[in-house]
């Protein structure tokens, strides 16, 4: 936020940029080159002199959230068309509802006294003290300005309270995401630490039992051999036993299949 300030003519310049500089804001001061305004604390602009040159250098650099001091019709409904705050010199703010109806006695006023229409007023009585009047009207001008700097102070700590604790949420939020998707992510790894312990089982289980076919195979192999080692030796005890024909009847026998009485 800025405080723009319509220098031609502003009577509470330094009133402005002392307010400015309590709240620590950029204040801008923008004159034609015909004057010379410059005040500490107060950015000066200085613009060609020319017919609203110092309104049309507002117009261009006015944002949204700046405050404008103008005395300017014209240029207060411009900038309020912008989204600026728009304050006179007595610190009263503008409202959008009422440009129509100001700018049409602006104009009705000076058709009037070119017209002749309008005479100027007599001032009867005692005046009140010019110097007096003017330190009234700068008394008003900073209470208004400062009242709507302490608002606009108050609600931008209330937005940033807000906005603070909106990011405090979101930040909460995010690691309670980011704790159960560790979460989700740990059972996932610790299931498929399961799942390959369960099949390194499989595997261990099925070479056992591969390893206990293999053995058995084994022992029925060696069993088998054993038990044609003693046949075997038994038919040897037997064949010498037996002469030299039954040797040969018994030979033909196991070519031949028949059936042959051995004679004792």
């Amino acid at each position: 936020m800025r405080i723009l300030i319509d220098a031609d003519g502003c009577p509470i310049t330094k009133d402005a940029v002392e307010l400015a500089r309590q709240f620590s804001l950029e204040c801008i001061s923008v004159c034609d080159e015909s004057r010379n305004y410059d005040i500490e604390g107060a950015v000066t602009l200085r613009v060609a002199t020319g017919n609203n040159s110092a309104d049309y250098a507002i117009v261009n650099i006015v944002r949204p959230d700046d405050i404008v001091l103008t005395g300017d019709i014209g240029l207060a409904a411009i900038c309020d068309a912008k989204g600026a705050l728009i304050l006179d010199f007595t610190g009263k703010a503008f409202r959008s509802d009422e440009f129509g109806s100001m700018l049409t006695r602006k104009v009705m006023k000076s058709l009037h006294y070119d017209m002749g229409l309008v005479r100027k007023r007599r001032i009867r009585g005692t005046r009140k003290n010019p110097a007096v009047l003017k330190q009234q009207r700068k008394d008003l001008f900073s209470s208004r300005l400062l009242a709507i700097l302490n608002e606009i102070y108050i609600r931008n700590e209330e937005e940033q309270r807000l906005q603070a604790e909106a990011a405090l949420q979101e930040e909460l939020k995010r690691r309670e995401e980011l704790r159960v998707q560790k979460e989700i992510k740990q059972q996932e790894e610790l299931k498929l630490l399961e799942e390959r312990e369960a099949l390194e089982e499989l595997r261990r289980q099925k070479e056992l039992r591969r390893q206990a076919r293999r053995n058995s195979n084994k022992k029925r192999r060696s069993q088998s051999a054993q038990r044609a080692q003693e046949s075997d030796s038994k038919i040897n005890e037997i064949l010498e036993l037996l002469s030299v024909e039954e040797q040969d009847k018994l030979e033909y026998i196991k070519k031949h299949g028949t059936k042959v009485k051995v004679i004792h």
